[in-house]
């Protein structure tokens, strides 16, 4: 089952850290299940789209949410949070060019195969 962003009742350092936890795990395990550049996009959509994407998700039903004494403890999260969203994206886009890299390489080597012999 996909990942839901929870709205957020409890502010607290443990339950922000709770929810951290569990949207990297998401993180993780859907990252885990890219395997192809299609795959790919409809991860970094579902992730990073700036209408619907989990966080956007995150700072509308997390850090706008927020009581105004925690917005700076939940801002702080949200940010760490999108810098791990971003890497995570990031390190599977240069997954998905090597892995391009590596197919040209194979075409161009198998080119150079056929044409020496």
């Amino acid at each position: 089952m996909p990942y839901t962003v929870p709205k957020l009742t409890d502010f607290s350092a443990a339950a922000l850290d709770g929810a951290v936890r569990e949207l990297l795990s998401a993180l993780e395990q859907e990252s885990a299940a890219v395997g192809s550049e299609a795959g790919w996009k409809v991860f970094r959509d579902r992730w990073m789209a700036r209408k619907n994407g989990v966080l956007t998700q995150v700072n509308d039903l997390w850090l706008k949410a927020a009581p105004k004494d925690a917005k700076r403890d939940v801002g702080q999260r949200v940010n760490e949070v999108r810098t791990k969203v971003e890497e995570e994206v990031s390190k599977k886009s240069v997954w998905k060019l090597t892995r391009g890299m590596r197919s040209a390489k194979t075409a161009v080597d198998q080119a150079d195969h056929w044409s020496a012999e």
